[in-house]
């Protein structure tokens, strides 16, 4: 058995933080363009509710249309959830440094106190949850193994790995030929022990399946996606 050594490069996560004067985040690092408040309200007609694509507890989800843009999906939060922003810092950290064919590609943010917003790819196909009953078993392989890959990725390809936390088939976008990609990061964080692991006695996100027997004989290092 042969064994080579080499150096590990770790990664420098971007660290965000708000000024009391609610003025844009000067300290930003991360490879995600940074966007003005009147960019956010153009590209979404000043909030038009035609335009909102999901209505969730931190806020909406808007299709935006930037001038010379891909159309693009607008997560923006409620200004006075906390939570939220708590989740809006990891997602942003998370995304700026993260690159893989089956993660949600972050265009840029919109970092300002009073509009926080994160600005990705428009994924038109839904997501895994509405598509696993009603496709042929082709597609569904290609979810789960594309699901898996990106998976994989964070566990073992990113350094320090990451745990999604919130890994289910309502977090899954899908192309048009159904080639997954992972969403949601606001939950995940990096590993934290001696062993590149994220270690948590507390099971994370909605168990929606309710497999609860299942969950208590995993390891919590891992992130689980129940497929029905």
């Amino acid at each position: 058995m042969s064994c080579s050594y080499g150096r590990v490069y770790t990664r420098k996560w971007p660290k965000l933080c708000w000024s009391s004067s609610g003025s844009s985040i000067p300290t930003y690092a991360g490879s995600a363009a940074t966007f003005r408040v009147s960019d956010i309200e153009r590209a979404i007609d000043h909030f038009n509710k035609s335009r909102i694509l999901d209505e969730l507890g931190f806020g909406h989800v808007y299709s935006g249309i930037p001038e010379d843009w891909t159309k693009v999906a607008m997560k923006v939060l409620k200004r006075e959830d906390q939570q939220g922003g708590r989740e809006f810092l990891a997602e942003v950290e998370m995304l700026s440094c993260l690159h893989h064919r089956n993660l949600v590609k972050l265009i840029g943010i919109c970092p300002e106190e009073r509009v926080r917003c994160t600005v990705c790819i428009l994924i038109t196909n839904g997501v895994a949850e509405s598509h696993l009953q009603g496709v042929h078993k082709a597609a569904r392989m290609k979810i789960a193994l594309g699901a898996a890959r990106g998976s994989a990725y964070l566990h073992e390809d990113s350094s320090p790995c990451v745990m999604h936390r919130n890994f289910k088939a309502s977090n899954i976008l899908l192309e048009h030929d159904f080639t997954p990609e992972v969403s949601d990061f606001g939950l995940a964080r990096t590993a934290v022990d001696e062993q590149n692991r994220h270690v948590s006695k507390r099971v994370m996100g909605t168990d929606a399946l309710g497999n609860s027997s299942i969950v208590q004989m995993v390891p919590l290092v891992y992130d689980l996606l129940f497929f029905d």
